[in-house]
C-alpha cells in the first residue's frame, strides 16, 4: 500500500486525495514520473530514447535533483486551546503542478500571423474604400468646379438626356450664379449626412429657387453594394411658345418646332435651364420674317417664349365703284387670289421689305382693268388708295406685271408730252426719251417750232390697247388716243388716233426710240 507523501497516511488503490491532509496524490504521482517528459515541449519520451522526439532536447536536461527539493515545508504553527497550551506542526499541501503546454509548431504561428496580417489588411482596405467613396467628396468636387469655373469638370458630373436641348455653357452659368449658393448646395449636403444615419429607398430631388425639382438624385451602388454614392440628374423645364403670326417655325440648338396658330401656345418640349439664341421664322403673302432672339429657361415649373414679329398692316380703300368689287389684289406681282373689298387691309407687311400692290379687274369681254400701283413702305400713311386706270385694258389671259408697268409708263409719257406740247418744254418729255434716237431729234424741232404758234391740245383720253415683248429689252406698246386741238386761227379739231411706242429697256429704265403712226382720224367740231 501507498502513503502519503505529506502525511504517511496509507492510500487506497485509486485514491486522488489523502483522506487524512486533502493532499492531491495524483500530483505525486505526475512528479515522480516528471523526468519521462520534455522540460523544453512537454511531449513524453519513448523508452530507451534520450532524445525527444519532437524537438530534440536532451533527456539528461529534464534530470531534477529531487534532493535539493522540497515537495513541501513544514511550518509549525502555534495553536492555542482553552483546555491545555499545545503546538501543533501543520504542514502545508504541496502546490499543485500544471502539465506543461504543448508549444505551437512553426506552421501554426505562421498561420496565425498571415490570418491577423489579413484581417488588418482586409479592415484597412474597407476604410480607405469607404473614404474613396464617400459621396461627400463629390460635392467638393463640385464645389470646386463651380467656384474655379470649371464647366467641363462640373458637367461631367451631372446626367442629362440626349435628346432635350442643352446649352452646356449657359446652364453652367445658371447654377453657378442662380442656383449652388441660394439651396442646392447645402441641400445636397444635408442629404448626404442624412442618408448616412437613416438610408432612405425613396426617390429624392434637389429643389431650384423656384421649388421646382432641379436634380434628382440616385443612388448608386458600389463594389457589389458595399458601398453607395449618388448620381445627380438634371431635370428638364417644360416650355410653351407662342406668336403673333401663324405657322411659325422656331429653331432652338439642332431642333426645331412650329406654333401653328398666333396668339395660342403650343407646348414646344422640354430643355434644360439656360439661355437659348432662338431664331423664328414665318413666311406670308407679302414677304418672309425672321428674327433671332435670345431667351432665358428658368427652372420654373414651366416656361413661356413670347415671339413678336415686327411689321407694317395697311388698310385699303378703292374706287367706289360696283363694277370693280371682284377686283383681285396682286402683291408684288403675283395674284393674292383675294378681293379686295372683303379683305379691307393689308399686312403683315414685313418693315424692311419692299411691297407693291395693285388691283386687277377682269371685264365680260376678257379685257383686264388694272390699278395704279402702291408702293407699301414704313413710315408711309397706313391708308392707300387703289384707282382703276380704265385706259389700260389688256387681254386678261396674257397679262404679265412687266406689261402693265410699260403700259404705265406710256400713259405718264402722255401726260408729259402735253404739257411740252402747250409750253413748248422739251424738258417735259426729255427723261422719257432715248438719248441720240432719231425720235428724240424730231420730237425736238417738233416742239420749238410749235412755240412760235399759238394753240392748244387738250389731251381728253389715253388707252393702252396692247403690250408687245418682242425681247428682254424691247416692247411694242399700241395706244389709242384722242384730244382736242384748237389752232391760232380759233379752229378746233378732234382727232382719234392709234399709235405705236417703241421701248427700249436702258440701265433698269424705259425709254422711247421710235413712234409709228398707224391710223388717225380728224374731224372739224366747229
Amino acid at each position: 500500500m501507498s502513503k502519503c507523501n505529506a502525511c504517511g497516511t496509507g492510500l487506497e488503490d485509486g485514491d486522488v486525495f489523502c483522506s487524512e491532509c486533502g493532499t492531491n496524490v495524483q500530483d505525486e504521482l505526475v512528479q515522480e514520473d516528471k523526468s519521462e517528459l520534455c522540460v523544453n515541449c512537454g511531449e513524453v519520451f519513448l523508452e530507451n530514447n534520450t532524445f525527444c522526439a519532437e524537438c530534440g532536447t536532451a533527456k539528461s536536461e529534464g534530470k531534477q535533483d529531487t534532493s535539493n527539493e522540497k515537495a513541501h515545508k513544514e511550518v509549525t504553527v502555534p495553536i492555542v486551546h482553552t483546555n491545555e497550551p499545545k503546538e501543533e506542526s501543520i504542514t502545508p499541501p504541496i502546490s499543485n503542478q500544471q502539465k506543461p503546454k504543448k508549444a505551437m509548431s512553426k506552421w501554426t504561428k505562421f498561420s496565425l500571423i498571415t490570418l491577423l496580417v489579413g484581417l488588418m489588411l482586409i479592415f484597412g482596405a474597407y476604410k480607405f474604400a469607404e473614404y474613396y467613396y464617400d459621396p461627400m467628396k463629390e460635392l467638393v468636387k463640385m464645389d470646386e468646379a463651380i467656384t474655379n469655373n470649371e464647366v467641363d469638370e462640373f458637367m461631367d458630373l451631372i446626367e442629362f438626356d440626349q435628346n432635350i436641348p442643352l446649352d452646356k455653357d449657359t446652364y453652367f452659368a445658371y447654377i453657378q450664379e442662380e442656383e449652388w449658393d441660394n439651396g442646392v448646395k447645402e441641400s445636397y449636403y444635408d442629404l448626404i449626412e442624412a442618408e448616412k444615419v437613416n438610408p432612405s429607398p425613396l426617390q429624392k430631388e434637389l429643389m431650384s429657387q423656384y421649388e421646382v425639382p432641379l436634380f434628382k438624385v440616385k443612388d448608386k451602388k458600389i463594389l457589389f453594394g458595399l458601398f453607395k454614392g449618388y448620381t445627380l440628374q438634371a431635370i428638364p423645364v417644360k416650355v410653351s411658345a407662342t406668336s403673333n403670326l401663324d405657322e411659325t417655325e422656331l429653331k432652338i440648338l439642332d431642333q426645331t418646332v412650329k406654333v401653328e396658330e398666333a396668339y395660342e401656345y403650343d407646348e414646344i418640349g422640354n430643355f434644360y435651364p439656360g439661355v437659348y439664341e432662338i431664331e423664328s421664322m414665318t413666311v406670308t403673302d407679302y414677304g418672309d420674317f425672321s428674327i433671332k432672339e435670345e431667351y432665358i429657361i428658368d427652372a420654373n415649373e414651366y416656361e413661356e417664349i413670347e415671339v413678336n414679329f415686327n411689321y407694317d398692316t395697311f388698310y385699303i380703300e378703292m374706287d367706289y365703284n360696283e363694277e370693280f368689287d371682284d377686283a383681285i389684289l396682286y402683291v408684288n406681282g403675283e395674284s393674292t387670289k383675294k378681293k379686295v373689298r372683303e379683305m379691307g387691309e393689308v399686312g403683315p407687311i414685313p418693315l424692311d421689305a419692299k411691297v407693291k400692290i395693285h388691283a386687277e379687274w377682269a371685264s365680260s369681254n376678257d379685257k383686264m382693268t388694272r390699278s395704279n400701283t402702291v408702293q407699301l413702305d414704313e413710315g408711309q400713311d397706313t391708308y392707300v388708295f387703289l384707282e382703276f386706270d380704265e385706259r389700260i385694258a389688256l387681254e386678261a389671259e396674257e397679262v404679265k406685271e412687266e406689261d402693265y408697268d410699260v403700259a404705265e409708263f406710256v400713259l405718264d409719257f402722255r401726260t408729259a408730252y402735253e404739257n411740252a406740247v402747250n409750253y413748248a418744254e422739251y424738258d417735259e418729255i426729255a427723261t422719257f426719251m432715248k438719248s441720240g434716237s432719231q425720235e428724240e431729234k424730231d420730237l425736238k424741232k417738233f416742239i420749238k417750232d410749235m412755240g412760235d404758234a399759238t394753240y392748244y391740245y387738250d389731251f381728253e383720253d389715253n388707252m393702252i390697247t396692247n403690250v408687245e415683248k418682242t425681247d428682254d429689252k424691247h416692247f411694242e406698246v399700241e395706244t389709242n388716243e384722242q384730244f382736242v386741238f384748237y389752232d391760232e386761227d380759233g379752229i378746233i379739231y378732234e382727232y382719234d388716233r392709234d399709235k405705236i411706242y417703241f421701248i427700249e429697256l436702258i440701265d433698269e429704265a424705259y425709254k422711247i426710240h421710235k413712234i409709228d403712226y398707224k391710223d388717225t382720224n380728224k374731224k372739224r367740231i366747229n
